[in-house]
């Protein structure tokens, strides 16, 4: 049964290929849907997406620092040490990577898009109608739920916690969750080659 199973992705894998000689599919924090407006000093959303896609240790500058003591003091956190010449750790947190090569969820979803219950049914429709565009649409906003889920469930509960500053700062312990800007950010496209 699982060499079946194979099998079936593998066809899978087969149909994306030939769409994608085609039609782009691209997901993400994409510049044309808001991924390049500023978040802060030097930094849009592409680039807040991903420090916390593959993590970052951020010198704390000056201004940082002051900013972090005069904060840690409102909410009764300890003074932090190295205030001028230390770094912030941003533990990686993959809302694009790790929810995309989950084993079948891409599939799954697509499957749960398409309201049908099996891959062959996926393989005969768009086997069937060579509709690629459909295809690449299809996947594209089957993509965009799973790293929505993934900002839901704080990675299917792998995310690293946040540090009790950031707990204490914004009121809540879940990690990349604090206004929805990032995820609300995340969009896919399609285009004809």
């Amino acid at each position: 049964m699982k060499l079946k199973a194979d099998i079936k992705y593998k066809k899978i894998e087969e149909l994306v290929k030939n769409m994608s000689k085609k039609w782009s599919v691209k997901v993400g924090l994409l510049a044309t849907k808001g991924g390049s407006e500023e978040v802060g000093e030097n930094l849009d959303y592409a680039g807040l997406g991903a420090i916390q896609e593959f993590g970052a240790d951020i010198k704390i500058t000056q201004k940082m620092a002051a900013y972090l003591a005069i904060t840690a003091k409102e909410l009764g956190l300890p003074k932090l040490q190295k205030q001028s010449d230390g770094y912030v750790h941003i533990p990686a947190r993959s809302f694009l990577r790790m929810p995309l090569t989950r084993k079948n969820a891409l599939l799954k979803k697509l499957q749960k898009k398409m309201n049908v219950g099996s891959q062959e049914e996926i393989l005969w429709y768009f086997g069937k109608t060579g509709d690629m565009q459909t295809l690449a649409v299809m996947l594209g906003a089957s993509a965009k739920e799973l790293i929505i889920e993934a900002f839901e469930t704080g990675g299917w509960g792998t995310w690293a916690p946040n540090s009790p500053y950031t707990i204490a700062a914004k009121g809540s312990n879940n990690p990349l969750q604090d206004t929805g800007a990032l995820w609300q950010k995340i969009d896919y496209e399609v285009k004809e080659k």
